[in-house]
């Protein structure tokens, strides 16, 4: 009988979980950089003066951009919307709640709870919502049972085309609302409705104008 190497190897596994820096670490590897430039300040000549205090240098420079990321990245959840705040990047509406400035994208964003899941309202504005288009976005909200409903039978009607095929269908019938979007350009009865399914790399939208939704597709 022969025995499988395998059982016998006591290497550990490829994927065994490594250890990653922290900021206890970072904090002494800046403190080492201090003495490193300490220790090369206490030499006279110069070919040990100037290599030991410049590698104490990088060390300083490096754990320090290191612990300031770490710090950063612990911050950023409780101050981005302080500073967001601070800077005129939101606003507060009665009925959508919180909404926040995407200057790159010249919008406003809302995350509005719904069930298990947070729906977006996305509002065309540069330095304030389009007030047009934040009461479009009320009027949606305020009846958004019965706007996902005719969007639930909408794609169940596309489903039913002959054309569609088996696993493609099982996708659409899956799909629900996860952002609208009002732009001026789709004024006054327009709007994009982004729906998301089972496959995150596949986009959806259909178009609601005047009550009635078409052109569902995907990218």
């Amino acid at each position: 009988m022969r025995l499988s190497r395998e059982a016998d190897s006591s290497e550990p596994p490829d994927d065994a979980e490594r250890v990653e820096p922290g900021l206890r670490d970072g904090l002494i590897g800046s403190a080492i950089g201090f003495v490193l430039i300490y220790a090369g300040s206490l030499f006279q000549n110069w070919m040990f003066r100037w290599p030991l205090m410049a590698l104490g240098v990088l060390f300083v420079v490096v754990m320090t951009g290191f612990v300031g990321v770490l710090l950063w990245q612990r911050m950023a959840p409780r101050l981005v919307p302080i500073l967001n705040k601070s800077r005129g990047h939101i606003r507060h509406d009665p009925q959508l709640g919180a909404l926040t400035r995407d200057v790159r994208a010249q919008c406003w964003v809302a995350a509005v709870p719904r069930g298990d899941r947070n729906v977006e309202f996305v509002i065309e504005g540069t330095n304030e919502p389009d007030r047009r288009l934040l009461a479009k976005a009320r009027t949606l909200l305020a009846d958004f049972d019965t706007l996902e409903r005719r969007v639930a039978e909408y794609i169940a009607r596309e489903a039913q085309e002959p054309s569609e095929d088996p696993e493609l269908r099982a996708e659409m019938v899956a799909l629900r609302i996860s952002a609208v979007k009002l732009w001026l350009s789709d004024l006054p009865d327009k709007a994009t409705i982004v729906l998301e399914g089972p496959d995150e790399d596949r986009y959806w939208s259909c178009v609601w104008e005047r009550g009635e939704l078409s052109d569902l597709d995907f990218d």
